[in-house]
């Protein structure tokens, strides 16, 4: 949902065509629904057009006040319209830490040195409203709550301050108003004894019954009761304490719905601890008895125990968690996606196919190949909700080969075309789909439909290109060239820009296959309108289609193309990073049928080039060769680039060490050829090497051995050195590990990909296990078999050692005990990763309204 999120809000900033020209009413719109960044530079724009406008300029306020992201606006190089901001955020930085404490005076005292045209002067009225508020000040705190403007979101956190609960009660029974999350309890107020308040009033503060209450009954004591519950969960136990801080707990977080907020800690738990599965169970009969057996199905599907068995008992308790029959399809197709994914990555240790044939009959599965059994279990997803987008990305990561596979896969695409019939990226994928089978007149079919519905679009034009020169392929392996050259005349009339160097090589190839024999003269004047980047992909790309396809004369050409190859990478020197890139980068996945190996750098491999990669790869630019590793995918290239990297870190350190030891002499930096070699980077750019060192390491020497041998000195050294790495960094910094992680963990698994997933790589240490650790998370860490029994059950007592009573020995490290309770607040307030529990969609709206009012109004009034 947050990747969805994301590209939404993208599309809709890009279809702005101009910012400066909006109104100010809809400019303060968008300010307030863009994240923090985006928001600041719009505002600078249209500052800059339309000069400083006073509203817009709190609303920044506002969002530095609510986010915290002070360093945006004071690492910005803008100096006229942020200027006033700027001198004033040391003051705001200390009232807000002041006031998120709850310190009001002394937040006030603080802003005292504020001027009135400042644009955090409303933050100040908020204050001075929430210290009239505890002195029972109702003048006063009206005055300052008039004084705030309204469209600020302080205005309407402030207004709460006019109800009591019971008049928050009163009001909404009064005027039959139902709020979005029900359940909050009724007012025992008569009437007469309540002011009257204005239903308009009153609708603007329907949804803030859980601030309402903290405000009358006190700050909540939530970060203890967080601290207890995880100190708990630490000791591996579940007891009536932590039972009874659950619900505390719940109450804080969503009093108008305790079960629900109940099952989202439980939930959260069991995403981020190490517990037992019937640790859970117990937890949740004790805590939600009306809900165990639809949490016991979760449970057993999230630990892939009879997974078919546990979706079926999904789908018969969604009823009771969705009226309506399209939600409860919609939920159904998501849980078929979660089986399906896991099925597919984790297909060594679940086979879809070894599952029951009762269970299998009733999901539409009757193959006997793994592979094609998930493309069913997939269309029958699809055939309950056709919009799961989800459903047919995974349907697109599958390897189609077999032909049983591109039935199966057809059947899909014929559903997506079903169901998006305006959109011609379907079409183009069938029209891909029927080159594999050789159904060339169905693929041009197909095309045609295509492009009719997006007669300009450059993808269904390229894919004809392509289309065209799939056909001369075949009538070229076969000497019929008097067939080929019209296909080759007639995709040359299109206009694809993508597919200028394809057309280039083609061309360039059947000239050579039908002379059989090699024309240096004749390469030469084909290619001297290309790059020398180019000219050395082409030759690369022709290599292989001589390989492949050239029968006759083949020896003779093989040894021509070989020797031009030496040639031209006899360049190699002249050429710069970014050549280098363009060389290297894979081929378009468009170009699947025309060429078996995308790869070019695969192909330099398997002619036994690996001195041309390793001379190719030292000539890059430390973002190229970043790019090139997400882009090149067969784990047996990932070596060179460990070597390479491990080649920089070693270089960096040697050029570090002899800069410090020159200082310290007091000798002048001199600058001699081993500087030259070196590379002046930055300290981010510094650290980002050692992280994909560290990192490209792994996943090339030690993937598969860390994954089978949690907790062996191999996992030990690299935790260590990850914790070393990411000490104390700068927010900038860190931002950029976590988007390289993010891509890295593409490559990896087991409990690496899970630490460069979450950015936790606490995991890898075994005195901090987190799930998931292996296929089986809640199997104990104290016992020798795998079952619950009486001596597994833990009460108060029980502690890590063989006696009863809480000694120096049992303490934890403090350390360890922080990570741990910051890792399950962060999985609690900023999400954690996809589980099945995403399905249920009342539960994501009420997280919304948890985060609404945790993360937004409880720091300021607490």
């Amino acid at each position: 949902m947050n990747s969805e999120a994301a590209t939404l809000e993208q599309q809709a900033f890009a279809s702005i065509l101009d910012i400066t020209e909006i109104g100010k009413e809809d400019m303060m719109i968008m300010l307030k629904v863009a994240d923090p960044e985006k928001a600041i530079d719009a505002y600078i724009k249209y500052s800059k057009a339309h000069g400083t406008i006073k509203e817009l300029e709190k609303i920044v306020a506002d969002i530095l006040i609510s986010s915290h992201c002070w360093n945006i606006v004071l690492s910005s190089r803008e100096e006229t319209h942020l200027k006033l901001i700027k001198k004033d955020i040391p003051v705001m930085k200390k009232a807000v830490e002041l006031m998120d404490s709850g310190s009001w005076h002394e937040a006030m005292e603080v802003m005292g040195s504020l001027p009135r045209s400042s644009s955090f002067s409303h933050v100040r009225m908020f204050c001075r409203a929430m210290i009239s508020f505890y002195d029972n000040n109702t003048l006063d705190m009206e005055k300052a709550i008039s004084m705030i403007p309204a469209y600020s979101y302080l205005f309407e956190i402030a207004k709460a301050l006019k109800f009591s609960p019971e008049q928050f009660n009163h009001e909404k029974n009064r005027d039959n108003v139902t709020p979005s999350a029900s359940g909050a309890s009724s007012s025992s107020v008569s009437k007469s004894e309540l002011p009257s308040v204005s239903k308009s009033e009153f609708t603007s503060v329907l949804n803030y019954n859980t601030l309402v209450k903290s405000l009358w009954e006190g700050p909540f004591s939530i970060n203890e009761t967080l601290s207890e519950i995880v100190k708990l969960a630490k000791k591996h136990q579940y007891s009536n304490k932590m039972g009874e801080c659950i619900k505390k707990f719940a109450v804080q977080l969503y009093p108008e719905d305790v079960e629900t907020a109940t099952l989202f800690i439980i939930e959260t738990l069991l995403e981020n601890t190490h517990l037992s599965k019937d640790t859970f169970l117990n937890m949740a009969r004790n805590l939600l008895p009306n809900r165990i057996e639809m949490f016991e199905s979760k449970i057993h599907l999230y630990t892939m125990e009879s997974p078919l068995q546990a979706t079926v008992n999904c789908f018969k308790h969604l009823k009771k968690e969705f009226k309506s029959e399209d939600e409860q399809a919609i939920a159904k197709a998501m849980l078929i996606s979660y089986i399906a994914k896991i099925f597919y990555k984790n297909s060594q240790d679940f086979n879809l196919t070894t599952q029951p044939n009762n269970l299998k009959k009733q999901f539409s599965i009757k193959s006997k190949e793994n592979n094609v059994a998930i493309l069913e279990l997939i269309c029958f997803g699809i055939g309950i909700d056709p919009q799961n987008r989800e459903l047919y990305q995974i349907a697109e990561s599958i390897p189609i080969l077999s032909r049983n596979e591109k039935n199966a896969y057809e059947r899909i695409l014929e559903l997506m075309i079903n169901a998006w019939p305006d959109d011609p990226e379907p079409c183009l994928k069938m029209s891909s789909l029927y080159h594999s089978k050789n159904a060339y007149r169905k693929a041009e079919a197909i095309l045609k439909k295509a492009a009719e519905l997006a007669p300009h679009d450059n993808k269904v034009i390229e894919q004809h290109v392509i289309s065209l020169l799939i056909a001369a392929d075949k009538n070229a392996k076969n000497l019929k060239f008097h067939l080929v050259w019209p296909d080759v005349e007639k995709a040359k009339t299109f206009n694809a820009p993508g597919c200028r160097l394809l057309i280039g090589e083609k061309i360039l190839f059947y000239k050579i296959l039908e002379k059989s024999s090699w024309d240096a003269k004749l390469v030469e004047k084909h290619i001297e309108d290309f790059s020398m980047a180019e000219q050395i992909r082409i030759i690369i790309m022709m290599m292989q289609d001589i390989h492949e396809k050239a029968n006759k004369g083949r020896a003779v050409i093989t040894q021509g193309v070989k020797k031009n190859l030496q040639s031209v990478l006899s360049y190699m020197d002249n050429l710069s990073s970014f050549d280098i890139l363009t060389i290297l980068h894979p081929l378009p996945k468009e170009w699947a049928h025309n060429f078996t190996n995308l790869l070019p750098m695969m192909m330099l491999f398997n002619l036994s080039k690996n001195s041309t990669i390793e001379a190719m790869l030292k000539k890059m630019d430390d973002c190229d060769l970043f790019s090139l590793f997400h882009k090149t995918a067969p784990p047996q290239l990932n070596i060179f680039f460990a070597k390479e990297l491990e080649i920089r870190v070693k270089n960096m350190e040697e050029q570090q060490n002899i800069t410090k030891s020159k200082k310290e002499s007091g000798k002048s930096k001199k600058t001699g050829a081993y500087a030259e070699k070196i590379p002046e980077r930055t300290s981010s750019e510094k650290i980002l090497l050692r992280f994909y060192c560290a990192t490209i390491n792994s996943i090339a020497n030690y993937s598969e051995y860390l994954y089978r041998s949690y907790g062996s000195q191999d996992m030990r050294t690299l935790h260590d050195t990850y914790m070393d790495i990411i000490k104390d960094i700068d927010p900038e910094t860190e931002k950029l590990l976590k988007d390289a992680a993010i891509k890295l963990s593409r490559k990896a698994f087991g409990p690496l990909q899970t630490a460069l997933e979450t950015f936790k790589f606490e995991i890898l240490s075994p005195r901090l296990p987190s799930f998931p650790l292996n296929l089986n998370p809640f199997a104990t860490l104290f016992d020798d078999d795998d079952e619950w029994d009486e001596d597994d059950e833990w009460d108060d007592d029980d502690e890590w050692d063989d006696d009863d009573e809480w000694d120096d020995d049992d303490e934890w490290d403090e350390d360890d005990f922080n990570e741990a309770e910051d890792a399950f607040f962060d999985a609690l307030f900023g999400g954690s990763l996809p589980s099945p529990f995403d399905f249920d969609k009342k539960k994501k709206e009420k997280q919304l309204i948890l985060l609404t009012c945790q993360k937004i109004y409880c720091p300021i009034l607490c």
